[in-house]
């Protein structure tokens, strides 16, 4: 509190490269933390998103970086904007496409920042980009919403579940899904990620903002 210099040291990522931080967020766990931004490539002025995660002396646990392969490519910045560490240890990324506005991107890896559908590359030198993403059969609705979510979903909802997350990553409600609806009114208001689950396993991650 007094802005006394307590420890000092040098983050490094390996490669000749530019990193823009976005941001740093302390892990759930208290003895590690995360940065993340954007990662340029000076050779290929190729962008990816980044997300790195360091011990708290600053020694890094593990690097990676992604990108879209529907947007790969020069023209196409890929920003983590922000990230939410869930109860299993998998981390939710959400990631801005190109210019403002363009495309947002929510993707899931899991505790080593490793996509489900990609082996899990070399720490600190990740060059393989994410597959497309399938469309979730599920959505919401409204989104921002004020006093109750709808999901529309084609499969019966009695065998489902959900898990709603706070933007850094505290389960904040969770229930039966017995219904295509759940009463939010409980919650601040802010970002959340809700989650979908079936026989113990996620099968959709959506965003919404409550009001």
């Amino acid at each position: 509190p007094t802005g006394k210099l307590i420890k000092s040291k040098t983050l490094i990522t390996p490669g000749k490269h530019k990193l823009s931080f976005n941001q740093m967020k302390k892990g759930r766990h208290g003895d590690y933390f995360f940065a993340y931004g954007v990662y340029e490539e000076i050779d290929t002025d190729n962008f990816y998103g980044f997300l790195t995660k360091y011990n708290n002396e600053g020694d890094t646990i593990w690097a990676k970086k992604y990108q879209h392969i529907d947007f790969a490519g020069q023209s196409y910045n890929h920003i983590v904007m922000d990230i939410a560490e869930m109860e299993d240890g998998s981390i939710n990324l959400l990631i801005s496409i190109g210019a403002p506005g363009l495309e947002t991107w929510l993707l899931t890896v899991d505790s080593e920042g490793c996509h489900q559908n990609l082996p899990c590359n070399d720490v600190q030198t990740i060059t393989s980009v994410v597959e497309s993403p399938e469309p979730s059969p599920i959505a919401l609705y409204p989104n921002p919403a004020h006093e109750i979510l709808t999901i529309d979903i084609t499969e019966p909802t009695e065998n489902l579940s959900y898990k709603i997350y706070s933007a850094v990553g505290n389960l904040v409600l969770q229930g039966k899904l017995d219904e295509p609806i759940i009463d939010i009114r409980s919650l601040e208001s802010g970002s959340f990620i809700l989650q979908i689950v079936k026989n113990e396993q996620s099968i959709s991650n959506l965003k919404f903002l409550k009001f």
